[in-house]
Protein backbone atom coordinates (compact mmCIF):
# COMPACT_ATOMS: atom_id res chain seq x y z
CA UNK A 1 0.00 0.00 0.00
CA UNK A 2 2.66 2.23 1.07
CA UNK A 3 4.27 1.54 -2.99
CA UNK A 4 0.84 2.20 -4.60
CA UNK A 5 0.58 5.16 -2.47
CA UNK A 6 3.96 7.07 -3.84
CA UNK A 7 3.19 6.15 -7.06
CA UNK A 8 -0.62 7.73 -7.19
CA UNK A 9 1.05 10.65 -5.60
CA UNK A 10 3.86 10.64 -8.59
CA UNK A 11 1.06 10.47 -11.01
CA UNK A 12 -0.95 13.32 -9.15
CA UNK A 13 2.41 15.54 -9.59
CA UNK A 14 3.24 14.55 -13.57
CA UNK A 15 -0.33 15.92 -14.46
CA UNK A 16 0.04 18.94 -13.34
CA UNK A 17 2.76 19.51 -16.45
CA UNK A 18 1.25 16.65 -18.69
CA UNK A 19 -1.76 16.02 -21.04
CA UNK A 20 -3.45 13.29 -22.22
CA UNK A 21 -5.09 12.98 -25.88
CA UNK A 22 -6.05 9.45 -26.60
CA UNK A 23 -8.03 10.46 -29.37
CA UNK A 24 -5.12 10.74 -31.27
CA UNK A 25 -5.04 6.81 -31.33
CA UNK A 26 -8.71 6.79 -32.28
CA UNK A 27 -8.44 9.05 -34.98
CA UNK A 28 -5.57 6.99 -36.50
CA UNK A 29 -7.45 3.88 -36.23
CA UNK A 30 -10.17 4.94 -37.69
CA UNK A 31 -8.00 6.92 -40.97
CA UNK A 32 -6.47 3.61 -41.22
CA UNK A 33 -9.64 1.80 -41.59
CA UNK A 34 -10.77 4.42 -44.11
CA UNK A 35 -7.29 4.79 -46.03
CA UNK A 36 -6.50 0.99 -46.34
CA UNK A 37 -9.58 -0.97 -47.60
CA UNK A 38 -9.27 -4.30 -48.74
CA UNK A 39 -9.57 -3.56 -52.02
CA UNK A 40 -7.14 -0.89 -52.14
CA UNK A 41 -4.84 -3.14 -50.47
CA UNK A 42 -5.76 -6.26 -52.95
CA UNK A 43 -5.40 -3.80 -56.05
CA UNK A 44 -1.86 -3.07 -54.56
CA UNK A 45 -0.35 -6.10 -53.06
CA UNK A 46 3.07 -7.01 -54.67
CA UNK A 47 4.04 -3.68 -56.03
CA UNK A 48 6.58 -2.67 -53.73
CA UNK A 49 10.26 -3.40 -52.95
CA UNK A 50 11.01 -7.41 -53.30
CA UNK A 51 13.77 -7.07 -50.57
CA UNK A 52 14.01 -9.06 -47.40
CA UNK A 53 16.34 -5.91 -45.91
CA UNK A 54 14.12 -4.92 -42.93
CA UNK A 55 12.25 -6.60 -40.28
CA UNK A 56 9.69 -4.48 -38.27
CA UNK A 57 8.81 -4.91 -34.67
CA UNK A 58 5.55 -3.52 -33.34
CA UNK A 59 3.78 -3.67 -29.88
CA UNK A 60 2.28 -2.10 -27.45
CA UNK A 61 4.67 -0.26 -25.00
CA UNK A 62 6.47 -2.63 -22.05
CA UNK A 63 5.84 -5.45 -24.26
CA UNK A 64 9.09 -7.31 -24.78
CA UNK A 65 9.48 -5.22 -27.57
CA UNK A 66 13.51 -4.20 -26.78
CA UNK A 67 13.90 -7.99 -25.83
CA UNK A 68 13.15 -9.19 -29.22
CA UNK A 69 15.23 -6.87 -30.89
CA UNK A 70 18.24 -7.33 -28.81
CA UNK A 71 17.86 -11.23 -29.33
CA UNK A 72 17.48 -10.73 -33.48
CA UNK A 73 20.35 -8.15 -33.24
CA UNK A 74 22.29 -10.94 -31.64
CA UNK A 75 22.57 -13.25 -34.41
CA UNK A 76 25.56 -11.97 -36.82
CA UNK A 77 24.01 -11.18 -39.73
CA UNK A 78 20.92 -8.94 -37.79
CA UNK A 79 21.25 -6.00 -37.00
CA UNK A 80 19.28 -3.83 -34.94
CA UNK A 81 18.70 -0.11 -35.41
CA UNK A 82 17.07 0.83 -31.78
CA UNK A 83 14.13 3.46 -32.37
CA UNK A 84 15.84 5.92 -34.73
CA UNK A 85 13.29 4.72 -37.63
CA UNK A 86 14.42 5.53 -41.20
CA UNK A 87 10.46 4.93 -42.41
CA UNK A 88 9.69 7.16 -39.52
CA UNK A 89 11.47 10.09 -41.01
CA UNK A 90 9.97 9.85 -44.33
CA UNK A 91 6.05 9.19 -43.94
CA UNK A 92 4.82 12.60 -43.57
CA UNK A 93 6.51 13.09 -46.69
CA UNK A 94 5.28 9.93 -48.23
CA UNK A 95 1.46 10.26 -47.10
CA UNK A 96 1.02 14.31 -48.87
CA UNK A 97 2.25 12.15 -51.75
CA UNK A 98 -0.34 9.40 -50.87
CA UNK A 99 -2.65 12.11 -50.69
CA UNK A 100 -1.83 13.52 -54.04
CA UNK A 101 -2.22 10.66 -55.68
CA UNK A 102 -6.14 10.75 -55.87
CA UNK A 103 -6.08 14.25 -57.37
CA UNK A 104 -4.23 12.69 -59.97
CA UNK A 105 -5.94 11.28 -63.63
CA UNK A 106 -4.30 8.12 -62.77
CA UNK A 107 -4.14 7.40 -58.78
CA UNK A 108 -3.29 3.72 -59.09
CA UNK A 109 -0.29 4.34 -61.19
CA UNK A 110 1.05 7.19 -59.28
CA UNK A 111 0.49 5.23 -55.89
CA UNK A 112 2.57 2.40 -57.36
CA UNK A 113 5.05 4.51 -58.29
CA UNK A 114 5.36 5.97 -55.10
CA UNK A 115 5.22 2.59 -53.02
CA UNK A 116 8.41 1.40 -55.12
CA UNK A 117 10.00 5.04 -54.67
CA UNK A 118 9.67 4.75 -51.10
CA UNK A 119 10.20 1.64 -50.99
CA UNK A 120 13.87 1.57 -52.14
CA UNK A 121 14.94 4.48 -50.50
CA UNK A 122 13.41 3.59 -47.25
CA UNK A 123 15.89 0.49 -47.80
CA UNK A 124 19.07 2.89 -48.39
CA UNK A 125 17.96 5.16 -45.35
CA UNK A 126 18.58 1.66 -43.32
CA UNK A 127 21.47 0.85 -44.83
CA UNK A 128 23.34 4.29 -44.61
CA UNK A 129 21.88 4.46 -40.98
CA UNK A 130 23.39 1.33 -39.69
CA UNK A 131 26.46 2.62 -41.69
CA UNK A 132 26.69 5.65 -39.54
CA UNK A 133 26.30 3.61 -36.30
CA UNK A 134 29.18 1.24 -37.49
CA UNK A 135 31.76 4.25 -38.34
CA UNK A 136 30.90 5.95 -35.04
CA UNK A 137 31.65 2.27 -32.86
CA UNK A 138 34.73 2.03 -34.53
CA UNK A 139 36.01 5.57 -33.93
CA UNK A 140 35.40 4.75 -30.17
CA UNK A 141 37.26 2.28 -30.46
CA UNK A 142 34.64 -0.77 -29.91
CA UNK A 143 35.28 -4.05 -32.15
CA UNK A 144 32.63 -4.91 -34.84
CA UNK A 145 32.27 -8.30 -35.98
CA UNK A 146 32.75 -8.50 -39.89
CA UNK A 147 29.63 -10.31 -40.22
CA UNK A 148 27.87 -6.93 -38.65
CA UNK A 149 29.24 -4.92 -41.70
CA UNK A 150 27.02 -6.02 -44.41
CA UNK A 151 24.12 -7.39 -42.30
CA UNK A 152 21.12 -9.38 -44.31
CA UNK A 153 18.38 -8.06 -42.10
CA UNK A 154 17.66 -4.76 -40.22
CA UNK A 155 15.42 -4.22 -37.63
CA UNK A 156 13.10 -1.14 -37.11
CA UNK A 157 11.89 -1.31 -34.03
CA UNK A 158 8.99 1.09 -33.43
CA UNK A 159 6.14 0.71 -30.92
CA UNK A 160 4.03 3.37 -33.05
CA UNK A 161 4.10 1.35 -36.41
CA UNK A 162 1.33 -0.49 -35.61
CA UNK A 163 0.09 2.82 -36.99
CA UNK A 164 2.13 2.24 -40.43
CA UNK A 165 1.53 -1.59 -40.73
CA UNK A 166 -0.94 -0.41 -44.01
CA UNK A 167 2.06 1.37 -45.78
CA UNK A 168 4.72 -1.30 -43.75
CA UNK A 169 3.31 -3.89 -46.09
CA UNK A 170 2.84 -2.27 -49.27
CA UNK A 171 6.55 -0.39 -49.14
CA UNK A 172 7.67 -4.15 -48.53
CA UNK A 173 5.56 -6.85 -49.30
CA UNK A 174 8.36 -9.40 -48.39
CA UNK A 175 9.72 -7.88 -45.29
CA UNK A 176 9.33 -9.88 -41.65
CA UNK A 177 7.11 -7.97 -39.61
CA UNK A 178 6.99 -9.43 -35.95
CA UNK A 179 4.11 -8.51 -33.28
CA UNK A 180 5.13 -9.14 -29.74
CA UNK A 181 2.69 -9.04 -27.28
CA UNK A 182 2.32 -9.88 -23.40
CA UNK A 183 -0.41 -9.75 -20.71
CA UNK A 184 -2.61 -6.85 -21.65
CA UNK A 185 -2.13 -6.40 -17.74
CA UNK A 186 1.61 -6.39 -17.54
CA UNK A 187 1.79 -4.31 -20.28
CA UNK A 188 -0.75 -1.72 -19.38
CA UNK A 189 0.15 -1.55 -15.74
CA UNK A 190 3.63 -1.23 -16.89
CA UNK A 191 3.31 1.62 -18.87
CA UNK A 192 1.28 3.47 -16.51
CA UNK A 193 3.94 3.41 -13.75
CA UNK A 194 6.77 4.44 -16.19
CA UNK A 195 7.23 8.21 -17.64
CA UNK A 196 6.43 8.31 -21.50
CA UNK A 197 6.14 12.12 -21.81
CA UNK A 198 6.75 13.31 -24.70
CA UNK A 199 6.80 17.14 -26.22
CA UNK A 200 4.34 18.29 -29.20
CA UNK A 201 3.09 21.06 -30.60
CA UNK A 202 -0.66 21.84 -29.78
CA UNK A 203 -2.10 24.83 -31.39
CA UNK A 204 1.26 26.43 -31.65
CA UNK A 205 2.25 25.47 -27.85
CA UNK A 206 4.71 23.20 -26.82
CA UNK A 207 2.73 20.36 -24.60
CA UNK A 208 3.97 17.63 -23.07
CA UNK A 209 1.94 14.64 -23.21
CA UNK A 210 1.69 11.20 -21.91
CA UNK A 211 -1.01 9.01 -22.62
CA UNK A 212 0.17 6.21 -20.51
CA UNK A 213 -0.47 8.53 -17.39
CA UNK A 214 -3.98 7.87 -16.49
CA UNK A 215 -5.87 4.81 -16.01
CA UNK A 216 -8.84 6.46 -18.41
CA UNK A 217 -6.19 7.24 -21.05
CA UNK A 218 -3.74 4.47 -21.07
CA UNK A 219 -6.94 1.76 -21.21
CA UNK A 220 -7.96 3.78 -23.92
CA UNK A 221 -4.79 3.61 -25.84
CA UNK A 222 -4.20 -0.04 -25.22
CA UNK A 223 -8.04 -0.88 -26.56
CA UNK A 224 -7.57 1.11 -29.51
CA UNK A 225 -4.08 -0.35 -30.14
CA UNK A 226 -5.62 -4.03 -30.14
CA UNK A 227 -8.92 -3.06 -32.35
CA UNK A 228 -5.56 -1.45 -35.03
CA UNK A 229 -3.93 -4.92 -34.57
CA UNK A 230 -7.11 -6.76 -34.90
CA UNK A 231 -8.01 -4.65 -38.18
CA UNK A 232 -4.61 -5.51 -40.07
CA UNK A 233 -4.75 -9.01 -39.41
CA UNK A 234 -8.01 -8.81 -41.60
CA UNK A 235 -7.19 -7.07 -44.51
CA UNK A 236 -3.47 -7.98 -45.01
CA UNK A 237 -2.83 -11.59 -46.28
CA UNK A 238 -3.32 -14.56 -43.81
CA UNK A 239 0.01 -14.86 -41.42
CA UNK A 240 1.27 -11.80 -42.85
CA UNK A 241 1.91 -10.69 -39.11
CA UNK A 242 4.29 -13.14 -37.38
CA UNK A 243 3.55 -13.04 -33.63
CA UNK A 244 5.35 -13.32 -30.88
CA UNK A 245 4.10 -13.96 -27.11
CA UNK A 246 6.46 -12.34 -24.54
CA UNK A 247 5.47 -15.25 -21.88
CA UNK A 248 6.18 -18.14 -23.93
CA UNK A 249 9.76 -16.16 -25.03
CA UNK A 250 10.53 -15.99 -21.61
CA UNK A 251 9.73 -19.38 -20.83
CA UNK A 252 11.53 -21.62 -23.73
CA UNK A 253 13.96 -18.54 -24.87
CA UNK A 254 15.67 -21.03 -27.46
CA UNK A 255 12.37 -22.81 -28.77
CA UNK A 256 11.49 -19.24 -29.72
CA UNK A 257 14.42 -17.82 -30.64
CA UNK A 258 14.65 -20.48 -33.32
CA UNK A 259 11.35 -20.44 -35.03
CA UNK A 260 11.95 -16.67 -34.69
CA UNK A 261 15.19 -16.72 -36.51
CA UNK A 262 13.55 -19.37 -38.97
CA UNK A 263 11.14 -16.47 -40.24
CA UNK A 264 14.01 -14.20 -41.00
CA UNK A 265 14.50 -17.18 -43.54
CA UNK A 266 18.33 -17.08 -41.59
CA UNK A 267 19.90 -20.25 -40.53
CA UNK A 268 20.02 -20.68 -37.14
CA UNK A 269 22.96 -19.40 -34.57
CA UNK A 270 23.85 -20.19 -30.84
CA UNK A 271 25.24 -17.03 -30.46
CA UNK A 272 21.52 -15.73 -30.56
CA UNK A 273 21.11 -17.42 -26.84
CA UNK A 274 24.00 -14.42 -25.06
CA UNK A 275 22.14 -12.06 -26.27
CA UNK A 276 22.97 -10.18 -22.68
CA UNK A 277 26.21 -10.44 -23.07
CA UNK A 278 26.58 -8.20 -26.59
CA UNK A 279 27.15 -4.49 -26.75
CA UNK A 280 24.53 -2.29 -28.24
CA UNK A 281 23.01 1.32 -27.28
CA UNK A 282 19.16 0.98 -25.75
CA UNK A 283 16.96 4.35 -25.42
CA UNK A 284 14.19 2.76 -23.60
CA UNK A 285 12.97 1.79 -20.20
CA UNK A 286 13.75 -1.56 -20.84
CA UNK A 287 17.91 -1.46 -21.06
CA UNK A 288 18.47 -2.23 -17.98
CA UNK A 289 16.54 -5.92 -18.05
CA UNK A 290 17.62 -6.84 -21.63
CA UNK A 291 21.42 -6.95 -20.53
CA UNK A 292 20.44 -9.22 -18.18
CA UNK A 293 19.96 -13.09 -18.54
CA UNK A 294 16.16 -13.13 -19.00
CA UNK A 295 13.76 -13.92 -16.15
CA UNK A 296 9.98 -14.40 -15.36
CA UNK A 297 10.06 -12.23 -12.31
CA UNK A 298 7.41 -9.64 -14.52
CA UNK A 299 5.25 -12.10 -15.51
CA UNK A 300 2.04 -11.45 -13.75
CA UNK A 301 3.80 -8.53 -11.91
CA UNK A 302 0.18 -6.16 -12.03
CA UNK A 303 -1.33 -8.62 -9.53
CA UNK A 304 0.81 -7.51 -6.69
CA UNK A 305 -1.16 -4.39 -6.83
CA UNK A 306 -4.63 -6.55 -8.10
CA UNK A 307 -7.40 -4.78 -5.51
CA UNK A 308 -5.48 -0.92 -6.64
CA UNK A 309 -5.81 -1.90 -10.18
CA UNK A 310 -9.31 -3.62 -10.56
CA UNK A 311 -10.11 -0.02 -11.87
CA UNK A 312 -8.05 -0.67 -14.83
CA UNK A 313 -9.06 -3.94 -15.00
CA UNK A 314 -12.29 -3.22 -15.89
CA UNK A 315 -11.17 -0.13 -18.59
CA UNK A 316 -9.66 -2.70 -20.93
CA UNK A 317 -13.37 -4.66 -21.02
CA UNK A 318 -12.87 -7.69 -23.43
CA UNK A 319 -9.38 -6.85 -23.87
CA UNK A 320 -7.96 -8.10 -20.28
CA UNK A 321 -7.07 -11.33 -21.41
CA UNK A 322 -5.24 -11.79 -25.33
CA UNK A 323 -5.13 -15.04 -26.85
CA UNK A 324 -1.98 -14.69 -28.67
CA UNK A 325 0.86 -17.23 -29.21
CA UNK A 326 4.20 -17.33 -30.99
CA UNK A 327 3.42 -18.36 -34.86
CA UNK A 328 4.25 -22.16 -35.86
CA UNK A 329 5.45 -22.18 -32.45
CA UNK A 330 5.93 -25.70 -30.75
CA UNK A 331 7.60 -26.56 -27.01
CA UNK A 332 9.34 -29.54 -27.60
Amino acid sequence: DKAWYHLEESQKFKAIYTKTIPDVETTNFETNRLTFTPNLMNALEGVGSETRVPIFIVGFPRSGTTLLERILDSHPQIVGLGEHSPLHARLNHMKLEWQQAFSEKNPMKYLEETIAKHGDEIKKDMIERWNKIIRGRLRAGDDVPEEKLQPLRIVDKVNTNHRNLGYIHLLFPNALIIHCARNPMDSVFSSYKHDFNVMSQRDGKDVNIDNASTFSSVSTIYRTFRRQMDYWDSVLPPGRVFKVRYEEMVDDLEGVARTIIEATGLKWDESVLDFFKKKQHINTFSSTQVRKKIYSSSIDSWKKYETHLQPLLKMLDTYETYDLTTSNYKRN
